[in-house]
């Protein structure tokens, strides 16, 4: 699966690398800005590339590591509670669905399973240790946060007692980070967040449907996937006073990630944001397919796979073929054309800045915003020209064919387009993606 690998996580391995050469936590030389919404992951990624692992092989162990953590976890937490059979069965058809799969090289599986061992770790009585995993997952992404509330509240519910060893654990895996974060660059957020809250309302973004709505649409036949999913999380949750709730922690976290994202109107395209609370759905529509055979005459365990045959095919992300990553060869051999084609101080305007930019090793500009925390005031006002106007400016601009939102078209209006056209010429293209270079004419 190596040309699978999501172009996002691209910009971990940047980042660590920079890490690693003396740069500090930088995609830029020179400018202290965080792209990483999962510090935890660039942190692991760093820890690899420490010993010399390979940059796109750093990706696949570490998307493997958290993949296998994920399973494992899955199936020990679960065995007891329902027997080995099922318990395989859940861990299969819930680790990997499509959109974990299509997640290759990103941080999701990584992010699951601190979300998973949470969880575990709270069912067995340690508290300390799941505080220790809240932690870990709020460092994987930013919603991981919603963990260590759904821990004290369940330590509460269930014991009526605040949850001091919890938050202890989560305090000493997210503070330093934190202290750190408020010191290099003047925020806890990561500048990334800021933008994509930004991204729904403008662009490609806008013509998208709601971010509950894609959601809903990732299954085959929705209303019989939420139908059954419902069932699963009324079977779930009855589990709590019976001592289980590790399936209740692991459902309560993917619907209160759902919910959140749907109402705060998170952007589309974004298909790993989706892992969390299918986690969630593929959990209580295995949970309900099971409740409604189990009775049967196909007993629990003929039960259980029909109910895992169920995920597969009418899950939330129902199991299918993953190909390579889109552009992810034409992005490297940009990428590799720049850097052996320009000069080492040339700057790159582009809209996708992994591959490419990890290639190319430039100092980039990206014409979404990512990168750059003064193209925020223009992109609300939806100026997509505005990098056309730094100082120093771009150099070269990578252009998708037909234009991407923000890259130079004709629908900037004749001024702009004919300003572009009789200073850049095309110098380079792999497939849909060119490459061109400022000519020297004013």
């Amino acid at each position: 699966m190596g040309g699978c690998v999501v172009d996002d996580a691209f910009i971990y391995l940047r980042v660590a690398d920079r890490l690693l050469a003396g740069d500090g936590w930088v995609y830029n030389r020179g400018e202290p800005l965080n792209p990483c919404t999962s510090p935890l992951y660039a942190l692991a990624l760093a820890s690899l590339r420490a010993v010399r692992v390979p940059p796109v092989l750093s990706l696949e162990l570490l998307y493997g590591v958290g993949l296998a953590a994920l399973s494992l976890v899955q199936y020990h937490a679960l065995r007891t509670a329902i027997g080995r059979p099922l318990a395989i069965a859940v861990a299969l058809v819930t680790s990997m669905d499509t959109i974990v799969r299509k997640s290759f090289g990103l941080e999701t599986s990584l992010f699951l399973a601190c979300v998973a061992s949470a969880a575990w770790a709270f069912d067995r009585g340690r508290l300390a240790l799941a505080g220790l995993f809240a932690g870990l997952t709020a460092l994987g992404r930013p919603e991981g946060l919603a963990m260590v509330v759904l821990l004290v509240a369940a330590e509460a519910y269930l014991h009526r007692r605040i949850g001091w060893r919890i938050a202890a654990g989560f305090a000493a895996v997210t503070v330093p980070w934190l202290l750190f974060a408020a010191r290099t660059f003047g925020s806890i957020v990561p500048h990334t967040v800021a933008v994509k809250s930004l991204q729904t309302h403008i662009g490609w973004w806008a013509t998208q449907p709601s971010w509950g709505t894609a959601f809903a649409r990732q299954a085959w036949i929705p209303w019989l996937t939420l139908a059954a999913a419902s069932v699963g999380v009324f079977w779930v949750f009855r589990r709590i006073s019976r001592g289980g709730a590790y399936a209740a922690l692991c459902v309560g976290f993917g619907l209160t990630q759902a919910a959140a994202y749907a109402v705060f109107g998170a952007p589309v395209g974004y298909f790993w944001y989706f892992a969390p609370a299918n986690l969630a759905a593929n959990m209580a529509l295995f949970g309900g397919w099971f409740a409604a055979t189990r009775d049967t005459r196909l007993g629990g365990t003929v039960g259980a796979l029909v109910a895992a045959a169920g995920v597969c095919v009418f899950g939330a992300a129902p199991l299918a073929r993953v190909g390579p990553y889109r552009l992810g060869a034409e992005y490297r051999a940009v990428g590799e054309w720049i850097n052996a084609n320009t000069s080492a101080e040339s700057r790159v305007a582009c809209v996708e800045i992994g591959a490419l930019g990890y290639y190319a090793d430039r100092y980039v500009v990206d014409i979404h915003g990512l990168l750059q925390p003064a193209a925020l005031r223009s992109l609300r006002a939806q100026e997509w020209n505005w990098w056309t106007k730094i100082n120093p400016p771009a150099d070269l601009v990578v252009v998708h064919e037909p234009p991407w939102t923000g890259e130079p078209s004709p629908q900037w209006g004749d001024e702009a387009w004919k300003s572009f056209s009789g200073r850049f010429d095309r110098v380079m293209a792999s497939g849909t993606v060119a490459v061109f270079r400022r000519n020297g004419r004013p």
